[in-house]
């Protein structure tokens, strides 16, 4: 047996205008909101890509002659809805975060706002005591035609924070006492590579394996037992003074793009037990690093910054503080550039 058939109902304007007027005064709008209906014909459908349906039946509402609803119909081709979210400002002051576009905040209030929320008392202390601070950068990896290939780095933030790294350290001798000086967790000669290709020494317990310049010729046959922790000194990990590079490899932090969102998320860069200048300079740090693999006359590199701490708000951060400093840099580049082009023509002169 078919199915019957089901006609297609639709809800215009029209019967959305009709249907406040009973939520307000029938016959009084109605008869005045035929005009707006003839000169701004559209659906239910388009009037939802602007704002929620509360908030357009309390701005209807609202309306007390045919004027205010032609000034709200000609509002709505300015502000269309932004995506993934009901509208840009809430109606009053209960509502989800979440469901609006969040606004621009500076560092200092972002974390004042994260540190009272930390502090609340339904929260675990003895979970959560000590969080950890993380951004999400948003990137504009297109330089021209081109676009800048997903990159990662090494970077030591100038305060440290959390826990320091587990570091094997591949050294002999002189190089060896350095090592277990600086804090390697473990340091091993050509002795111990039977033990690591055996499995006894497990090289996934440890974050960073580094080594001295002159064991490098010796560990082709530990490179299938290592993999990417595998130390040369294209990635920095093996040089000639053991002790400093242990030491570096104790507190560095790595961020990694993800290609297919164009962003660094979840970098940490401080903890709530240091201070927020401490913070703040772990993030300019870190921004100064990013933005080196990006040139300056391609325009800048970083979009967007949104700061969050572990399992509370994420808050947008106005880039306007950290962008300068990069512009004014390009600008002292140029100025020293045009003073040698000028001195250059002076003494060509002085010579002709």
């Amino acid at each position: 047996m078919a199915a019957p058939m089901v006609k297609p109902v639709f809800c215009t304007s029209r019967s959305i205008l009709q249907g406040l007027c009973g939520f307000c005064s029938r016959h009084a709008i109605a008869s005045r909101s035929e005009n707006v209906l003839s000169k701004y014909k559209t659906s239910a459908l388009q009037l939802s890509k602007y704002m929620s349906t509360n908030r357009l039946l309390k701005q209807y509402s609202k309306g007390d002659d045919a004027e205010s609803l032609e000034e709200f119909a000609a509002d709505l081709d300015v502000k269309e809805k932004p995506k993934k979210y009901k509208a840009w400002t809430p109606a009053d002051d209960v509502y989800m975060i979440k469901d609006y576009p969040p606004k621009e905040t500076t560092f200092k209030d972002a974390m004042k706002r994260l540190r009272t929320q930390a502090s609340w008392s339904y929260v675990p202390d003895r979970e959560y005591k000590d969080r950890h601070i993380d951004v999400t950068l948003y990137l504009d990896l297109n330089v021209g035609e081109k676009k800048l290939p997903a990159f990662s780095n090494l970077w030591t933030p100038p305060h440290h924070f959390w826990k320091t790294n587990k570091v094997i350290c591949i050294a002999e001798g002189d190089g060896a006492k350095l090592a277990e000086e600086a804090g390697a967790d473990l340091v091993v000669g050509q002795e111990q590579f039977p033990e690591i290709i055996e499995g006894e020494i497990t090289i996934s317990d440890f974050d960073y394996c580094v080594a001295d310049q002159n064991m490098v010729r010796h560990l082709a046959a530990l490179k299938k037992y290592l993999r990417e922790k595998f130390p040369t000194a294209k990635k920095g990990s093996a040089g000639k003074d053991v002790g400093p590079l242990v030491t570096k490899f104790k507190h560095v932090k790595k961020y990694r793009v993800l290609e297919k969102f164009d962003r660094i998320s979840n970098c940490i860069i401080g903890n709530l037990g240091l201070s927020d200048e401490q913070i703040e300079d772990n993030l300019k740090f870190l921004i100064t690093d990013v933005c080196t693999h990006k040139p300056l006359s391609a325009g800048p590199l970083i979009t967007k910054l949104a700061i969050c701490g572990y399992r509370l708000d994420s808050y947008k951060i106005n880039l306007n503080d950290y962008i300068q400093q990069e512009e004014q840099k390009e600008t002292i580049v140029d100025t020293r550039s045009e003073l040698e082009k000028i001195e250059d023509e002076l003494r060509q002169l002085r010579a002709s």
